[in-house]
């Protein structure tokens, strides 16, 4: 029984390995629902404020923040429409992107890095030239911008 006792006291106590020590912000629903609903919902709402700001107003923050505050209708009136599902501007630059990344995914050079063993034993070899082809993709941004 005394050995039993001395084994147990010997093995060090499991520490979470969450970031936040477990606790969030104090509400398991709010990490688990709330959070993401809140992200999923102000991520698009906040993209389309910076787009505008960037491009309709030079960047003018404050001056966004002032017309939000006459027009509470701004952001409806700011936001792009919906040109229907067969909108050849839109298919032509998904598909433009689609294809130079998966061009930049072939052809950048990075080295091999080995994935974990999944359970039917299968090892997925990657290369790992992730941080090359972003910056590719902004070089090619700013040089498609310029012209």
């Amino acid at each position: 029984s005394s050995s039993s006792s001395s084994v147990v006291s010997d093995v060090p106590s499991v520490v979470s390995s969450d970031w936040s020590g477990g606790e969030g912000l104090g509400s398991s629903s709010f990490r688990s629902t709330l959070g993401p609903v809140l992200l999923m919902i102000l991520t698009p709402c906040w993209s389309i404020i910076m787009w505008y700001v960037s491009s309709e107003l030079g960047g003018d923050f404050g001056k966004f923040v002032t017309m939000s505050l006459s027009d509470p209708y701004l952001l409806y009136k700011i936001w792009p429409t919906f040109h229907g599902p067969l909108s050849y501007p839109a298919w032509f630059q998904i598909l433009s992107f689609m294809s130079f990344q998966l061009l930049l995914m072939r052809v950048v050079p990075g080295a091999s890095f080995s994935g974990p063993t999944t359970p039917k034993g299968n090892t997925p070899v990657y290369t790992a030239n992730g941080l090359q082809c972003y910056a590719l993709t902004l070089a090619a941004l700013v040089a498609v911008d310029s012209l």
